[in-house]
């Protein structure tokens, strides 16, 4: 039994669990750039560009704690999926954890490279 599994679950749930375990760090990124975007183009839109917090634009701050949160999940898939790997010795569970453990190294980066252009580019530009 894999731990992406909800206990005592039946085997029909267990499936979506495990595929939203496996798709953890693309889903991840897709909330990041939906939730970068979707703060960028109001504020942008609303004109409050200027706005700063400690210090910071506003946009690059929201775009910086949208991608903390981003990384913390595809962070955690990560961990989870390379220590089920190693743990379990069935061929069907390590492929499954070796996945999600690939997806979510790949989320990583896809996330870090939405964070970039918060520093490289102006806000509204």
């Amino acid at each position: 039994m894999n731990d992406v599994s909800a206990p005592g679950a039946r085997p029909d749930q267990r499936s979506v669990f495990r595929l939203f375990g496996m798709c953890a760090g693309f889903l991840a990124w897709g909330a990041q750039f939906g939730l970068i975007y979707a703060w960028t183009g109001t504020i942008c839109g609303r004109g409050w560009a200027d706005v700063t917090i400690l210090g910071f634009g506003i946009v690059p701050a929201g775009i910086t704690a949208a991608t903390f949160g981003a990384l913390a999940v595809a962070a955690a898939a990560l961990i989870q999926g390379l220590r089920a790997y190693r743990r379990d010795r069935a061929e069907a569970d390590r492929f499954h954890h070796a996945v999600m453990a690939w997806i979510a190294g790949l989320g990583l980066l896809a996330i870090a490279y939405n964070w970039l252009p918060a520093f490289i580019l102006p806000a509204c530009a």
